[in-house]
């Protein structure tokens, strides 16, 4: 489906993000639609709109084995690419602070 423009968009917010790292995952049967065997509890590899975390099915052996080994979280990191450039240090701390009230 292609989005008009009358559509909203609504972003998730940094506590979305926080549970979302804090979720347990398991490994689990697989859909019968999927071409894998497994999948991880919580996470759908077709819509999974969370770029800090990602896990590997493909490394579960069992079902009800932890995934937690087979995932990786990564992190934001901020920094201007000059610490003497106070215009992209305002700008830094404009998006930082969009990131923490959203």
């Amino acid at each position: 489906q292609i989005r008009q423009d009358s559509d909203t968009l609504i972003p998730f917010t940094f506590q979305d993000y926080v549970t979302a790292l804090q979720a347990k995952r398991v490994c689990q049967k697989a859909s019968p639609y999927s071409d894998e065997i497994f999948a991880v509890s919580g996470i759908d590899s077709l819509d999974w709109p969370v770029p800090f975390v990602r896990c590997d099915s493909r490394k579960c052996q069992e079902e009800g084995e932890s995934a937690l080994p087979f995932c990786e979280y990564f992190s934001l990191g901020l920094a201007p690419s000059n610490p003497g450039d106070n215009v992209a240090m305002a700008r830094l701390d404009r998006f930082k602070r969009y990131i923490e009230d959203m």
